[in-house]
């Protein structure tokens, strides 16, 4: 490994290994059966290599020493972490600058794309496949002054991997830019060097028609959203118009039981009419009887001393006065009841007399606090056109917008 580097492995020393690696200014050490079980194409290369001291050395001059560095990493330990840029193993002219706070999500990013085309230059799939979950893993929301960096990104990905959709990283950096479309595409800057750079390959279509292709889903959910909504309205204005028509059908009903309710109320007058002559007639019978009653006591008198028949025709006439007094005693049972079952119609009638005119007044101020409404508060439609729902409230003929009028009880 490089001189003066800590790394899982601690028991490495120059003074043991077989291998040296030199890359951009440091040296690495490591064993040639470590390496060339891992790699064939370190394997070639240690072929070519130099033979000095019983070591093979060769240069490498591809990729920086964080790559070397990385690759080396992983062949002894499976993993790799990073090398931070302000190591020994500084980095060269091909990976990115960090900046003075410490390296930022893009020099991580990067790093990761050069770990993963060195494994695709030699030839070492499983770090190729884990250099990728890194970069996946490691992949942030592009920050507004990572914009540039971003296309540098790309650029690099376009460098060292081949047009795929199956290309994890390329796969990555398209989501990452379909995920701020709205943001990247605002920023002018961004989409000048977007149009301008040629090194991009195929991201540019590939944002472009994904871009495109989420509008038009999301257009097409929109047109969707709309269509639902305008059922659910044509619905609504159904139930309006069903309940306006129960409304009307209502009215009518009442209309016609308050008529039959004043038929009701002249036939009561009419059959008291009828008792109240049939109670004359009766009192005038009674007067007769009495007058004849009357009568009978002064024949009677006069003739008390008469024979037996004149006895019988005083029993008779006794008799027919108390049956006479019967009826009498009916009638006025009959004239009590007729005069209780007139009250109880009067009382009705008055009820419902009352019970009418509060309906049809409330139905009418209600219908005159609509027509003093000159537009619908909601559209504007003027003037103002509404239908009567369940609840006696208006609502706009063209948005169906309720609009409440005066509240009036009974």
């Amino acid at each position: 490994m490089a001189r003066n580097k800590t790394f899982s492995n601690t028991y490495l020393s120059a003074d043991y290994t077989d291998l040296e690696i030199h890359c951009d200014g440091a040296i690495f050490f490591a064993h040639r059966a470590a390496t060339c079980a891992r790699s064939k194409v370190l394997e070639a290369e240690c072929k070519t290599g130099l033979a000095v001291e019983g070591k093979t050395v060769f240069k490498h001059q591809i990729f920086d020493a964080a790559t070397i560095d990385c690759l080396l990493q992983y062949i002894y330990t499976d993993d790799y972490n990073v090398p931070s840029s302000n190591s020994e193993a500084a980095a060269g002219a091909a990976a990115p600058a960090s900046s003075e706070e410490g390296e930022n999500d893009m020099h991580q990013l990067a790093a990761h794309v050069y770990v993963h085309a060195a494994a695709d230059l030699y030839d070492i799939p499983p770090l190729e496949a884990l250099a990728a979950t890194k970069f996946v893993a490691a992949a942030k929301p592009v920050k507004e002054s990572d914009r540039v960096e971003f296309l540098e990104l790309v650029a690099r990905i376009a460098r060292h991997t081949m047009p795929s959709e199956q290309n994890v990283l390329r796969t990555k950096v398209l989501q990452m830019a379909l995920e701020q479309k709205k943001l990247l595409l605002q920023d002018r800057t961004f989409v000048e060097l977007l149009f301008e750079r040629n090194d991009l390959d195929d991201f540019v279509p590939r944002f472009i028609c994904g871009t495109v292709a989420e509008y038009e889903e999301a257009a097409i959910r929109t047109r969707a959203k709309h269509k639902t909504s305008i059922d659910n309205k044509k619905v609504d204005l159904e139930k309006a118009q069903t309940a306006s028509e129960e409304a009307v059908h209502a009215k009518e009903i009442a209309v016609a039981e308050v008529a039959t309710l004043r038929k009701d109320r002249d036939s009561t007058r009419q059959q008291l009419g009828d008792k109240q002559r049939e109670l004359e007639n009766i009192r005038t019978d009674r007067d007769d009887i009495r007058q004849q009653l009357n009568d009978r006591q002064r024949e009677l008198e006069n003739i008390r001393t008469a024979c037996e028949q004149s006895i019988v025709s005083r029993d008779n006439a006794l008799a027919e006065v108390t049956t006479l007094r019967a009826d009498r005693d009916e009638t006025r049972r009959q004239l009590n009841n007729s005069n209780s079952q007139l009250r109880d119609v009067r009382n009705h009638l008055s009820a419902a007399n009352t019970r009418a005119r509060n309906a049809q007044d409330i139905l009418d101020r209600r219908v005159q606090s609509f027509a003093r409404i000159r537009h619908c508060r909601h559209c504007g439609d003027s003037p103002f056109e509404y239908t009567i729902d369940e609840e006696h409230n208006a609502r706009c003929s063209e948005c169906d917008t309720r609009h409440h009028g005066e509240r009036f009880f009974v």
